[in-house]
Parts: structure tokens; C-alpha cells; sequence
């Protein structure tokens, strides 16, 4: 309910900082989005999911609980958080080898920064794939050994 406004946020920070901004590709990138609330559909085929709920270790925990189930076995799990310690939430997820937090810079556009945290059971080959994730995605990653 409240991504219009987030979209309204995020389109007057593009247009600000993008001096090739366009409606026109604007419109390209949302249509390439598909928002939905159904967490099946959200995560059921996802090679990576990323969560990004309210910086609460419960509602964390609790997203995690709830959509751990419906993951594929070999997907990526990741937290945006900027706060929590990534060990506290890996537990939720049933599957902590696979998790990792990834904190991506606030006005991303113009710091595009990724900050990847594993745990100490985070298996080495799901930090690889964060941060190559974070690279294709246009950030600049960087590993914090926790």
C-alpha cells in the first residue's frame, strides 16, 4: 500500500542526481518490477531473496519464519540490515550456511556501496555470491568478516 509514496521518494532522488533522467526510463525500470504480497510468488523460485523489513530483530526473525519454507534449498538469503548482527537473524531462516546481511548505502545512486556481513557458519561460497550479486547490480561490495 505505501509503494506509490516510495516510489514518489525514490523517483525525486533519480531526478536529482541522473541528469539523463527520463520519464521514459523511468517507466521501463517499474515495468520490469513486479510487486506483489503474495509471499509464494514473491520467493518460491528466487535464486536470492533479500530481505528488507523494519530494522527489528522480531519482525526479522518473523519474516524470516514465515517465508523460510517456501525458499528453494540452494537460494542465497540476505537481510538489508544496518544494525542487527547477521548471527542474531541467521537462526529464522532454518538455514544459516546460506545467510548473509547485505547493507546497501542510503541514496544508493549516489553511494553505491554494499556492505556484506557473513556469520561464522555462513558457508565462504554464499559471501562469493553476495558479493557478486552486489556487483552485477551496479554497487561496489565489500566484505566485513564478523
Amino acid at each position: 500500500d505505501k509503494l506509490p509514496l516510495r516510489w514518489a521518494w525514490i523517483r525525486q532522488g533519480y531526478e536529482q542526481h541522473f541528469t539523463d533522467f527520463t520519464d521514459e526510463r523511468w517507466q521501463e525500470a517499474l515495468a520490469r518490477i513486479h510487486p506483489t504480497s503474495d509471499l509464494t510468488l514473491a520467493v518460491s523460485r528466487a535464486d536470492i531473496v533479500l530481505e528488507a523489513v523494519p530494522e527489528s530483530l522480531d519482525v526479522k526473525r518473523e519474516t524470516w519464519q514465515a517465508v523460510s519454507e517456501l525458499i528453494p534449498a540452494d537460494a542465497l538469503l540476505a537481510s538489508n540490515t544496518s544494525q542487527l548482527l547477521p548471527s542474531e537473524i541467521a537462526p529464522a531462516t532454518g538455514r544459516s550456511e546460506h545467510f548473509v546481511a547485505m547493507h546497501y548505502a542510503n541514496r544508493i545512486w549516489s553511494h553505491p556501496l554494499t556492505e556484506v556481513m557473513g556469520t561464522p557458519t555462513t558457508d565462504p561460497r554464499y559471501i562469493k555470491g553476495a558479493l557478486q550479486f552486489a556487483a552485477e547490480t551496479g554497487t561496489y561490495p565489500f566484505f566485513i568478516n564478523t
